[in-house]
């Protein structure tokens, strides 16, 4: 319809700047979206939505409450139209009689709530010949819905798989629909969400009802989530509407059938259908008396059949219908009757010849290797069954019964099919009257075979008929067994392990079981008996010799040792000895803690014995000595030195008790020893290293206007200067002239005070150097 106005198009939009807004896209179809919307955002996000599509050639938005109502010439420029209602359209019956024309007309309407719920389009568009949901006036908002069912054959929700109203979820309460009308889509709570309707107006237009508010949370955060496919779902009814798109169709019908059309009655046969492009499962029919046994729902069905002959037809079937139907005309042939000259049966006496022969059909074949009209001689009493095949190639079948006299079924029985050498076994017939045994064998009579034979028997019964049979006796030789031991000696409470071998199964005396450890109370022979797979026995004997264990001792029994001492422990009573934890035997060693030592001790007869040694260490004492300083000069005062615990012993140059004397000392590091020896006599010390300097060169040269404090210190102290002297460098410099700490301070005035903290220094002295531009003061720093 959009083609028999292009020529007045390019006319109406000039005439239509102020109320029209076109944005192009990359389809083929134009589309307008009249919307009664305030603010006018709300319309722009639909308009927005359709294009984020990429669906339509353009997409134009009217704004029916705030700009007018679009002409019938104007509606016709498009493909489809989208309307929907918030506030009420400025000429709601003009508006909605501009529709229904436009419909009439071929025009494809897509509309939404609330155009069809609360606020509705009026004039001939809100009757039954347009509508495809029959408006109530009301509306529901509540609770959120989703995308719940939809229809699979729907061309307006192909590809559609998400879509969330939002908080507000804005409805149509109605669910009335005029007839004709189908529901494409519902919410997730069975409402309906998408309805259409075909053949509208004399063009036969399409109609859809989309029941949800077009804008989305884009402008209001309550509206459908722009994060699912609103967007699409818009725009797949604007072009089903307009034509573009149409629902999935039922598949065609099969081209063909194949499978045998002339068969015999009772016999199985299939069918098979050509496959057809979108059918999901195909529908089979088969004339009356016909079975299907498997297959149905697939291209492939097989049969079961009677006498009838009829026509087999197949649908195929998808979601959207089921294809009219391909017809397969088949003929069934009946079976021939077929009957036996020996029917129903006949009686011989053993070893006569019987002729069978079939009759009512053309060939024939019987069971039990008879050939139909020869003659052959029946072994026994039984039923024979012949096939009879006719022209058409249908079979049947028809039984004969032959009775047959037969010999005196005989059987040889045994007390037992095998015995052991030396044992009897009894022979005895059954199933006739008397018995006769070759070997010299009396019947029901003991007798002991020398060896493995076969013994037959003819028996015969009241008419004098005889007949054999044979049974074979083996005589199995005795098994040679031998008495295993895994130790022909052990030592008191040790296991061995008895085994027998040359049998299948073992038993023991002195209550042994075979292959299992025990240990033996003294010295004794063990007899085994084994018994073979055959149940034959025989015996053999073992001697075990059980040693007594060695008297395993420790020289000394006990030991105590101070810390870092050593001790000797020696065994006693046996040939050879390993300790526990790991020692040599009777050489020194240095215990780490006290503990407990095991010795095993072993005699010639590789017997073994423990005895356990408790060894004593005591800790040596924690002994700690400290000075107050590690530098000195060598005419400091004596120094106090500190020890722990207390009634120690200082050893070293210039020490005189805890007193240290640098003069005494001389210069030089000084190595300064304290011992202490505990109520246990063990002995520890600790060691404190001074050094005494000459301290030469070192005097302070600083005025009273450089102070140091505290002074001793522990590396951390004040610097103080008390004048004006400009710019400064802070220099600390050990007695190896290395300097340990380096600042600069910029424009000093007198009150100028700073800390200066040095870490991980050495305690002893330390040189303060303050350079300016005129002077240079040094302070000895005592870092202890």
């Amino acid at each position: 319809m959009k083609k028999l106005y292009s020529a007045i198009r390019a006319k109406v939009m000039l005439a239509c700047l102020g109320t029209f807004f076109s944005i192009s896209s990359f389809g083929q179809t134009d589309v307008l979206v009249c919307g009664a919307s305030s603010p006018q955002s709300w319309l722009d996000d639909v308009v927005n939505k359709l294009v984020a599509t990429g669906s339509f050639n353009t997409v134009t938005s009217y704004n029916i409450y705030s700009t007018g109502t679009p002409s019938l010439a104007q509606l016709q420029m498009y493909d489809a139209v989208l309307v929907f209602t918030d506030y009420s359209a400025m000429d709601p019956v003009t508006m909605g009689n501009n529709l229904a024309l436009y419909v009439d007309g071929g025009g494809a309407v897509v509309s939404a709530t609330f155009a069809n719920a609360s606020v509705l389009l009026g004039g001939n568009w809100n009757t039954s010949t347009y509508q495809v949901c029959i408006p109530n006036n009301g509306q529901n908002s509540s609770p959120q819905l989703t995308l719940g069912t939809v229809n699979p054959c729907s061309g307006i929700m192909t590809g559609i798989t998400s879509f969330d109203g939002g908080s507000s979820s804005y409805r149509s309460s109605s669910s009335s629909f005029v007839a004709g009308s189908t529901t494409e889509a519902s919410w997730s709570n069975g409402e309906w969400l998408v309805a259409t309707r075909q053949n509208v107006g004399p063009m036969n237009a399409r109609r859809a009802d989309l029941n949800f508010y077009p804008p989305s949370s884009t402008v209001r955060s309550d509206f459908w989530q722009s994060g699912t496919q609103g967007g699409m779902l818009m725009a797949r009814a604007l072009l089903w509407a307009a034509g573009v798109i149409n629902n999935a169709a039922a598949p065609t019908a099969p081209a063909s059938v194949s499978g045998t059309n002339t068969f015999c009655a009772g016999s199985s046969s299939s069918f098979t259908a050509a496959s057809v492009v979108g059918a999901t499962s195909y529908t089979w029919s088969v004339p009356v008396g016909m079975t299907i046994t498997s297959g149905q729902g697939t291209i492939t069905i097989n049969v079961n059949s009677t006498a009838v002959s009829g026509n087999v037809t197949v649908t195929a079937d998808n979601a959207c219908g089921s294809s009219t139907p391909t017809t397969y005309a088949v003929t069934v042939n009946p079976q021939p009757t077929v009957g036996s000259t020996a029917s129903p049966s006949v009686t011989v006496c053993s070893g006569t010849p019987v002729t069978l022969s079939g009759t009512g059909a053309s060939m024939y074949a019987w069971t039990g290797g008879v050939v139909d009209g020869v003659p052959f001689t029946p072994v026994m009493s039984g039923t024979y069954t012949v096939t009879g095949t006719d022209a058409n190639g249908c079979t049947n079948t028809s039984t004969s019964s032959i009775t047959v006299n037969a010999l005196p079924s005989v059987v040889a029985n045994t007390t037992a099919s095998a015995v052991c050498t030396g044992n009897a076994v009894t022979l005895s017939g059954s199933g006739a009257a008397n018995y006769t045994w070759t070997g010299g064998v009396m019947d029901a009579v003991p007798f002991t075979p020398a060896s493995t034979d076969t013994y037959t028997v003819t028996g015969t019964d009241a008419n004098g008929c005889s007949n054999t049979a044979s049974v074979m006796v083996t005589v199995n030789a005795l098994p040679i067994v031998v008495a295993n031991t895994s130790a022909s000696a052990v030592c008191a409470g040790d296991q061995v392990t008895l085994s027998g071998s040359g049998a299948s199964s073992y038993v023991w005396t002195g209550g042994v079981m075979d292959a299992v450890a025990f240990t033996p109370v003294s010295t004794d022979t063990y007899t085994v008996t084994g018994t073979d797979a055959n149940g034959c026995s025989n015996t053999a004997n073992v001697m075990v010799t059980l040693n007594a264990l060695p008297t395993v001792g420790s020289n000394p029994s006990s030991a105590t040792v101070c810390e870092d001492g050593q001790v000797t422990l020696s065994g006693t009573g046996a040939a050879m000895y390993m300790w526990m934890p790991m020692i040599t035997d009777a050489s020194p060693f240095t215990p780490a803690i006290s503990d407990t030592y095991t010795v095993t001790g072993t005699d010639a007869n590789g017997c073994s014995n423990t005895a356990t040694v408790s060894v004593t260490v005591n800790a040596n004492p924690i002994v700690t000595g400290s000075a107050p300083v590690s530098i000195a000069c060598l005419d400091d005062a004596a120094i106090t030195l500190s020890e722990s615990p207390a009634g120690g012993i200082w050893t070293g140059p210039g020490m005189s008790g805890s007193v240290f004397t640098p003069m005494t000392a001389g210069n030089g590091t000084h190595q300064l020893i304290y011992s202490y020896s505990d109520a246990n006599s063990c002995v520890a010390s600790d060691t404190v290293s001074i050094q005494v300097d000459l301290c030469l060169g070192l005097a302070d040269n600083a005025t009273n206007n450089f102070n140091v404090y505290p002074n001793p210190n522990n590396g951390t102290f004040t610097l103080a200067i008390n004048k004006n002297a400009g710019d400064v460098v802070i220099e600390m410099v050990d007695l190896a002239g290395r300097v340990v700490y380096s600042a600069n301070e910029n424009n000093v005035q007198s009150g100028f005070t700073t800390q200066i903290v040095t870490e991980n220094l050495a305690a002893g002295s330390y040189v303060l150097r303050v350079t300016s531009a005129n002077e240079q003061n040094v302070v000895r720093v005592n870092v202890q």
